[in-house]
């Protein structure tokens, strides 16, 4: 008899000792399983989701996508990214896709305004999760994950601002 650990067999007789046999490779039609025709039968039907094509990197000479991003003013990869995505829902149409990314509001109008209850939202989950924003972020659901990174900041500059005005320094004062 012997105990099969890891693939090293161990003799019964030579447990107690550390003297180790490697394991033999079983050949042999007793050792082989069946396997069924097909095992999809068996699996439920999942809910497809399909990929979403947001930009096809071939459907323009890159020399024209460039022309593109640095006609529709692009400062950033969250830029580009979204300019990209319009192109596509254009159709590849460079002119169409300028004079709509025109009607487009900068990012930092989209983020610029929170309402008392979204503020009152984020300073709950702030006490609550601290930093996750990701659960913050499910309590305001009308901001994402990045709206909310950059209120973090601007907020807790403006708490810290606020706290030396006050005379409250984060630096204890020393005993005298």
């Amino acid at each position: 008899m012997f105990w099969k650990l890891y693939g090293i067999r161990i003799d019964e007789e030579d447990a107690g000792s550390s003297r180790k046999k490697e394991s033999e490779i079983r050949v042999g039609t007793e050792y082989q399983c069946e396997v069924p025709d097909s095992i999809e039968d068996d699996v439920p039907d999942r809910p497809s989701s399909p990929d979403t094509l947001l930009w096809n990197p071939k459907a323009l000479p890159e020399d024209i996508v460039d022309y593109y991003l640095r006609s529709v003013g692009c400062r950033d990869a969250v830029d580009e990214e979204k300019a990209l995505w319009l192109l596509h829902r254009c159709e590849y149409n460079v002119d169409e896709a300028v004079r709509r990314h025109s009607f487009m509001p900068p990012i930092s109008q989209n983020n610029s305004s929170w309402s008392e209850c979204e503020r009152s939202c984020f300073e709950r989950g702030y006490r609550i999760y601290g930093k996750n924003f990701s659960s913050i972020q499910k309590m305001i659901r009308s901001k994402s994950a990045e709206d909310i990174i950059e209120y973090y900041y601007l907020w807790k500059n403006k708490r810290l601002k606020k706290s030396t005005m006050n005379g409250n320094s984060c630096v204890p004062k020393e005993k005298q």
